[in-house]
């Protein structure tokens, strides 16, 4: 079945305590044309969203907030995500706790035709400030401005874009996204990955670790992994005019 609103239709908590605005779990649910937003949950899974099947399609999830663990936007279990805006979500707590995935937090599934903008992670061990991937698939969608935040904590600062643990990405676009650290190595400004296959994406050079120290690597590749037909620009097509 599926729950279907009018496009721009908003979904939001609307009280102080802390509320995930949904969960699917039917293969055969789907959220379609909704606005998800001011979802909020503490020591647990996505704070807008957790998908562990089913599909969300054309929907914007915006604004929400996870603290001290995993998905500030959006969890995925399993399931689709399809032609969706996930953005200005975010994932944080103290700096000893771990943080991963401030738009999506990616156990498995699909994301396609989606921008992922604005999103951003801080805390002890920081990852995925765009998503975090585990395992799945991302195709044919843009990061744009994702960050991870340390604070020189040691934890460590891995993937503005994406931090790639396992899984693909393919037929992406990477720009302006970041990782900093102010005593703690950053890697990984666009995409981090420990494995897994990147595939056929374009990756700016504004895409870079900035901290201390400050490599200008867009991507960092542990393990010997390559990125087949994927270009780093160091300056964009329209900054050469």
């Amino acid at each position: 079945d599926a729950f279907d609103g009018d496009r721009g239709a908003i979904v939001k908590r609307s009280s102080s305590s802390s509320n995930r605005l949904f969960m699917i779990t039917h293969a055969g649910a789907a959220l379609d044309s909704l606005t998800l937003t001011n979802g909020f949950i503490v020591a647990g899974y996505g704070g807008g969203l957790l998908v562990s099947n089913g599909t969300v399609r054309n929907c914007a999830v915006v604004g929400n907030y996870s603290r001290q663990q995993f998905g500030g936007g959006v969890y995925m279990v399993a399931g689709t995500l399809t032609n969706c805006l996930v953005a200005g979500n975010w994932s944080d707590s103290s700096p000893f706790s771990d943080n991963e995935g401030g738009g999506i937090y990616m156990l498995n599934g699909l994301v396609t035709d989606c921008t992922i903008s604005n999103n951003w992670v801080s805390g002890w061990h920081r990852t995925g400030g765009g998503v975090t991937m585990v395992n799945g698939l991302i195709r044919n969608s843009i990061f744009v401005s994702n960050r991870v935040q340390g604070a020189g904590s040691g934890g460590g600062c891995r993937g503005g874009g994406v931090y790639l643990a396992a899984g693909t990405v393919e037929n992406c676009l990477f720009d302006g996204n970041a990782v900093k650290d102010s005593g703690y190595l950053p890697m990984g400004g666009g995409i981090y990955m420990a494995a897994g296959t990147v595939r056929n994406c374009t990756i700016f050079g504004q895409t870079i670790n900035v901290g201390e120290p400050a490599p200008t690597n867009p991507a960092e590749v542990a393990a010997g992994r390559t990125l087949p037909q994927t270009y780093w620009h160091f300056t964009r097509p329209d900054d050469d005019a």
